[in-house]
């Protein structure tokens, strides 16, 4: 078989292989995230009446901060997929039963190489491109969450929270999060976003 046949076959199934494990960990995180919002521990009978409300805001929001990280990675070249954390996870069900809810079960992974016709094209990310890497998260979560504050509705209202709640825990300036590569990329913009985030949870 040809170098470049070889090469390209490796390639398409390297794809399938992220493609597969991208959807799957990002349909479980779905699932778990909306069962720790959904989780009421004063009345946990009360759950189910909570999850179906929580799966849509989970499931908006989550998307929307993938879909943004997966448009600007293309864009610079690069590939992204969602990957669980196995300890977040584990983290994240244990505090759900303490009422706290903490949603880093996972996190969208940008990879430095794309797939090309012919094998897989690599590339170096600069600092201001891995800023910016950082900043399409939790700003898109940001504006989702001023957006819905400018219609009327209990169920737009929450969708508002739980971006605003992701947001949030996704500025902590801790590997993989994505506020790690704001803080070094632009200290003070970091400081910005982390104020206008919190002022969100008092408007």
């Amino acid at each position: 078989m040809p170098k470049l046949e070889r090469a390209t076959i490796k390639s398409k199934a390297k794809m399938k292989e992220l493609f597969v494990m991208d959807w799957r960990d990002t349909l479980i995180a779905i699932v778990l995230l909306a069962l720790i919002f959904a989780y009421d521990y004063k009345n946990p009978l009360s759950t189910p009446l909570y999850l179906p409300q929580a799966l849509i805001a989970v499931a908006v929001v989550l998307l929307v901060n993938k879909i943004a990280h997966k448009l600007l990675a293309k864009r610079f070249g690069c590939t992204a997929y969602y990957k669980l954390w196995m300890p977040g996870v584990v983290f994240g069900l244990l505090l759900m039963l303490t009422g706290l809810k903490f949603p880093v079960i996972g996190a969208v992974v940008v990879a430095p190489f794309a797939f090309a016709r012919w094998g897989f094209k690599s590339r170096r990310l600069s600092m201001t491109e891995e800023g910016l890497m950082g900043l399409v998260g939790p700003g898109a979560n940001i504006l989702l969450a001023i957006f819905l504050r400018c219609f009327p509705g209990p169920m737009l209202s929450y969708m508002s929270f739980v971006s605003a709640y992701f947001a949030i825990f996704n500025l902590i300036p801790m590997k993989p999060l994505d506020g790690s590569k704001i803080l070094f990329w632009k200290p003070l913009f970091w400081l910005f976003l982390v104020i206008i985030n919190i002022l969100l949870f008092f408007i």
